[in-house]
């Protein structure tokens, strides 16, 4: 997966039975490296999120014409199939009355993945 769309580029790839985080802010940030090892039941609980969101239902492309200057992302998921989504200040809403990041799609499978990067035991 790679990800960010505040400003710089988040790449998470699966390593052995690890998961690797690489991060670097925009305006040349130090590159931050990060490893985690999600339990079984937090695997369960991304991808139970991931249906809930129905991502794999997700148009490929999320563009807002006729802005200059915002936010360009690309997601790219290969878990028993592969899906490669991308935007350009457009984000997967189901909310109509959403026109950003905060409170999109988008936003909500960002915070799937922080919990699951941020969990290393069962969830309760």
């Amino acid at each position: 997966m790679a990800f960010h769309p505040n400003g710089g580029y988040r790449i998470v790839k699966l390593r052995d039975e690890a998961v690797v985080e690489i991060e670097a802010k925009e305006h040349s940030e130090p590159i931050v490296e990060r490893l985690s090892t999600p339990s079984e039941a937090n695997w369960r609980q991304f991808w139970d999120e991931i249906d809930r969101l129905r991502l794999w239902d997700w148009r490929k492309e999320y563009v807002t014409p006729h802005i200059l200057d915002g936010t360009d992302w690309s997601l790219l998921i290969r878990h028993e199939r592969q899906i490669r989504i991308s935007g350009c200040n457009g984000f997967p809403l189901r909310d109509s009355k959403i026109r950003h990041f905060d409170g999109s799609d988008l936003e909500k499978f960002e915070n799937s993945l922080n919990r699951l990067l941020g969990a290393t035991s069962p969830a309760d």
